[in-house]
């Protein structure tokens, strides 16, 4: 392979995963979850124990993490969320590095259960 091919690939590399280098990550316990109906629908938010370094975009502190709910897949993230929280377990949450589903909140993307 050619030096000027390995820094393409290198590049490209670089670029498909700056976003997630930049996406928080929080080991801790649920602290609260919630819902609401009339102003975010189809949309939970999630507070951490301890709260995670919030991204540039997260200048809502009250709210760690929010998660979109509008498939089957985010229906089981909530069945996650909600059994680690009545659980007391250690949950790790990785989010997307951007507030794309509420303006000042990053977004959540992966639920772990330890």
């Amino acid at each position: 392979m050619t030096p000027r091919k390995i820094a393409t690939a290198a590049a490209a590399f670089a670029v498909v995963f700056a976003g997630a280098a930049c996406a928080s990550t929080t080991t801790g316990t649920i602290a609260q979850i919630a819902t609401n109906k009339r102003d975010s629908p189809n949309l939970v938010f999630v507070r951490m124990n301890p709260q995670p370094t919030p991204e540039a975009c997260a200048t809502n502190t009250a709210w760690s993490y929010v998660f979109s709910m509008t498939t089957d897949t985010d229906k089981k993230t909530f069945a996650l969320l909600e059994g680690a929280l009545l659980a007391g377990r250690t949950v790790i949450i990785t989010g997307t590095g951007a507030c794309a589903d509420y303006s000042t909140i990053e977004s959540g993307n992966t639920v772990i259960l330890n």
